[in-house]
């Protein structure tokens, strides 16, 4: 493929659902999610030192980490669904 037929075919569109993903990359403070057969979704995330991404069956799940006396405390901020 040539450049410009690259460049041609790729498209920059509004969020939309994942429905069939793949692997995930953080690379800096971007993260890819690949769809399988269509291309790939990217969030801007900022992960800061008090911050945890989990990856589960379902989905990538970000929570709040905080220190009390009885041990680490992790609070559910967001869920981004994957199907």
């Amino acid at each position: 493929m040539v450049r410009a037929d690259l460049d041609k075919s790729v498209q920059l569109l509004p969020a939309q659902e994942i429905i069939n993903s793949g692997k995930i990359y953080i690379i800096n403070d971007l993260l890819f999610v690949i769809e399988k057969w269509k291309g790939f979704h990217f969030f801007d995330v900022i992960i800061r030192d008090d911050l945890l991404v989990a990856i589960g069956e379902n989905g990538l799940y970000l929570y709040r980490l905080s220190i009390k006396k009885d041990g680490i405390q992790a609070s559910h901020l967001s869920t981004v669904k994957l199907q």
